[in-house]
Parts: C-alpha cells; sequence; structure tokens
C-alpha cells in the first residue's frame, strides 16, 4: 500500500474509527484498520531510517502481546496464529531493512541501537511463543495451568504483571517433570518447542527403570 493509498484510506474512515481500531485483536473487524493502515501511516509519517527501524521494532513486539491477550480470552486459533506469524516476520524483516541501510551509511552506532532494541523487545516475548504453541492444543491448556498450579485467572494476571511471574519460574527451578506430547522446529525463532499432551511430576527411580525396560525390549 503506497503512502498517499494509505492517508486517503485513513481520511475516509474518518478519526473515530482509527482511533477505535487501536485496541482491536486479530480475527477483529477493524484489525486490519489498526494493523495495515493506523501502523502503515504512522510508519510513512516516520522520516528518518532509525525511526523506521523502531517503529518496525515496536510493530513486532505489538503482535505477540496481542497473541497473548487472544490466549487469555480463549479466542486464538491456528489461523489468527499464522496471521500473527506473518505479520511479525514482516515486521524483524523491515527493521533489519532499515537498520542495514543505517550501517551502509555508516551510522554504525545508530544500527547498533536498533538491533539491539528489536532483539530485546524479542527476547522478552520468547517465552509467549513456546506457551502459544501448548495454549493452541485446547487440551493442553490445561497442562500449562497444571504445570504451574495455577488458574486461567491467574495468568492474566501474569501477562499483565509480568513481574509477578518470577517468583512462580523461581519455584519450578530444580522440579523434575515428564513432558509427553511432541516436537516442533519453529524456523523464525530457530528452536524446537514441545507440544504438551501431558505434564506429570516425575520419579527418576521409576523412569530409569521404565527406560532399562524399554532397552531391554528393543534388545531381544
Amino acid at each position: 500500500m503506497t503512502i498517499i493509498a494509505s492517508l486517503v484510506i485513513a481520511l475516509v474512515l474518518g478519526g473515530g474509527t482509527s482511533f477505535a481500531a487501536q485496541s482491536a485483536l486479530p480475527g477483529d473487524v477493524l484489525y486490519r484498520v489498526k494493523a495495515d493502515i493506523n501502523e502503515e501511516v504512522i510508519g510513512a509519517l516516520t522520516l528518518s531510517t532509525e525511526g523506521k527501524a523502531n517503529w518496525n521494532a515496536r510493530r513486532a513486539e505489538r503482535r505477540p502481546e496481542e497473541a497473548t491477550e487472544l490466549v487469555a480470552e480463549g479466542k486464538l486459533n491456528a489461523e489468527v496464529r499464522a496471521d500473527i506469524e506473518a505479520r511479525l516476520k514482516e515486521h524483524v524483516n523491515d527493521s533489519e531493512e532499515e537498520t542495514r541501510k543505517l550501517e551502509s551509511g555508516g551510522q554504525n552506532e545508530a544500527a547498533i541501537e536498533a538491533r539491539s532494541d528489536l532483539e530485546s523487545r524479542l527476547e522478552g516475548h520468547a517465552s509467549i511463543a513456546v506457551l502459544l504453541n501448548v495454549y493452541l492444543e485446547g487440551e493442553s491448556r490445561s497442562q500449562v495451568e497444571k504445570l504451574l498450579e495455577t488458574n486461567q485467572e491467574k495468568l492474566i494476571q501474569f501477562k499483565n504483571n509480568p513481574e509477578n511471574f518470577e517468583e512462580t519460574k523461581n519455584n519450578l527451578l530444580g522440579t523434575m517433570i515428564k513432558i509427553a506430547g511432541r516436537v516442533n522446529k519453529n524456523d523464525f525463532f530457530q528452536r524446537l518447542e514441545i507440544i504438551a499432551n501431558d505434564v506429570t511430576q516425575a520419579n527418576p527411580e521409576e523412569e530409569i527403570k521404565r527406560l532399562n525396560e524399554e532397552v531391554k525390549k528393543i534388545e531381544s
């Protein structure tokens, strides 16, 4: 969409619709106004290369934020998730493209800051991506709550106040658990992610015994 087209559409829609769209989530009627018009207009009006890199980094951060809200409301599905991931990848690529322009223009310090800003924004949502994979499986939603010994209401509180999650996370350290499910490769983050079907406390002695029995079956 060209800059002129974006501005014209924004003017036709009017300020009220544009403002109302700011709280829209993927799947909502006004979401495309927010993501494809409002955000594009802001990007078009951002003149500096550094500003464009930072704005695209902020857009990349917005998508996981929207996803966590959808999870909390039980509205995340495979189609919406695919749209979020596609947009996220586009924003990251756009930010990187502007950063490379800074580098080619000799603005190395600005480029380093822009890339650091992007990485810090994405790093803050890396764990969210794993939770989204688990929550996408309807039956597995309870496994997250089971592992964290919490419920959906408290998970929403964690979303609104991430610092409160630290105690829960620390309580899990050193705990041995057994996760049954499947492993998917996340090409965007370049890592393997587990889709859990069952999460239980692990008994090391029982697990060693079970594995020894499995080995004996294979060898016999």
